[in-house]
């Protein structure tokens, strides 16, 4: 199976980046690869081609990460697409609670620099 996403640890986070838009599957998929490969606890999702997400789906996949991954975690989310940023705020909506802190981006500079 080609996984939609890549994960790569750089100085002090890690980087999931999407090549083509996710669906459920792949999100979880990108969920599970987290839980077992990061080293860090502070994460970048990068969703420059957008998502391919009903807001029932972002529903699931929250409670999904909020019992799949550990606490604490800090992850900003990224996207340029007007539809996905809007339908990533669901997610934030759903994902932020104690324990886990995340924040939608429009630009890498701004994740960065939060």
């Amino acid at each position: 199976m080609n996984k939609k996403h890549s994960l790569r640890p750089l100085e002090h986070f890690t980087q999931i980046r999407f090549t083509q838009k996710p669906c459920f599957g792949d999100m979880v998929d990108a969920v599970n690869d987290v839980a077992a490969k990061d080293p860090f606890f502070k994460r970048i999702w990068c969703f420059e081609g957008g998502i391919d997400l009903t807001s029932d789906e972002l529903q699931r996949i929250a409670e999904y990460a909020n019992t799949t991954l550990k606490a604490p975690s800090v992850s900003a989310l990224i996207t340029t697409e007007d539809l996905s940023y809007g339908l990533l705020k669901i997610l934030e909506a759903h994902r932020d609670q104690e324990g886990h802190t995340i924040k939608v981006f429009r630009d890498r500079a701004s994740a960065l620099t939060w």
